[in-house]
């Protein structure tokens, strides 16, 4: 059956990578994003950008619909709010014999009231949603009212990351120790833990290194941060695009966040072989190999 992917951009997100990882195993697959504005910073390929501009531009419907009979497309596999609200729309009132399929990348963590009732009104068209964890199965459960039976669990891809970690030292002869963090800057994902943290330990801990990637809303303000604390140990590298090489730098990866419907970062490091620390929230909880409880 011919499928069609709608996401809103391929620039900064968990989304955008599990896309990307979707595409390595389903090449034919068709992939459409709706706004090419954002930095193609996610390695997606031969993506189809509509020409109609404006966030929720009805004139995309329009355009989108043109595609999938041009493609003969059957399946709908939508990602992120925009691309699900179109497609229900194309559904409804264009091409009812689409068969939707809703990926809950983790927004219904939020529990806004407006999201929970979009997707509990969209069951009735949708005919499976895909769940990135147990922890968020149940909010789809317990918020938007989705029957357990209509719900695939699906962990989320790492296919560019394989056991590449190399051992380039023993550990006994190792001067150095260095702690990685990677995510969205954004407060939720746990950043300002992990600095405050940082900032405790390398005040007297000259061989602890701290390794700060990613991008987001909060840069600036762990930029202030970085600037105004002038401690070496600690190193903003921004946004990473060679991850494989960011984990092989690393004794130790760190994922504070506050919730977290799965983390991408936390599966990633595991597969390089690095240990992580991890908070103990649902999503986060479900796929740490070893469990410490103090």
């Amino acid at each position: 059956m011919n499928v069609l992917h709608i996401f809103d951009h391929n620039g900064i997100g968990g989304a955008q990578r599990i896309i990307a990882g979707i595409q390595t195993k389903r090449s034919d697959d068709i992939f459409l994003g709706l706004n090419n504005k954002i930095p193609n910073i996610i390695q997606i390929n031969n993506v189809i950008f509509p020409k109609s501009r404006g966030k929720f531009n009805l004139l995309s419907v329009f355009e989108i619909s043109k595609i999938i009979k041009r493609n003969q497309i059957e399946i709908i596999h939508c990602h992120l709010f925009k691309s699900q609200l179109l497609s229900l729309i194309i559904k409804i009132f264009l091409n009812n014999k689409l068969f939707l399929i809703f990926h809950e990348h983790g927004e219904i963590f939020l529990n806004k009231k407006s999201y929970n009732l979009f997707l509990k009104f969209s069951n009735k068209f949708v005919s499976f949603f895909i769940s990135i964890s147990k922890a968020t199965e149940k909010l789809l459960i317990n918020y938007a009212k989705i029957p357990k039976n209509k719900i695939s669990i699906i962990y989320n891809p790492i296919t560019l990351f394989s056991m590449e970690k190399k051992i380039c030292e023993k550990l006994e002869s190792k001067k150095t120790f260095t702690v990685g963090f990677a995510a969205r800057l954004e407060i939720r994902k746990g950043w300002l833990d992990f600095y405050n943290v940082a900032m405790l330990i390398a005040k007297n801990n000259a061989n602890i290194f701290f390794k700060i990637a990613g991008d987001g809303n909060d840069s600036n303000k762990l930029n202030d941060l970085i600037s105004k604390d002038n401690n070496p140990n600690i190193i903003y590298l921004g946004n990473v695009r060679d991850m494989v090489s960011f984990y092989n730098s690393l004794d130790c990866f760190v994922i504070p966040s506050h919730f977290e419907p799965m983390g991408l970062t936390q599966l990633e490091a595991q597969a390089m072989g690095v240990p992580v620390i991890a908070s103990n929230v649902p999503g986060l909880n479900e796929v740490i190999m070893i469990k410490l409880i103090v």
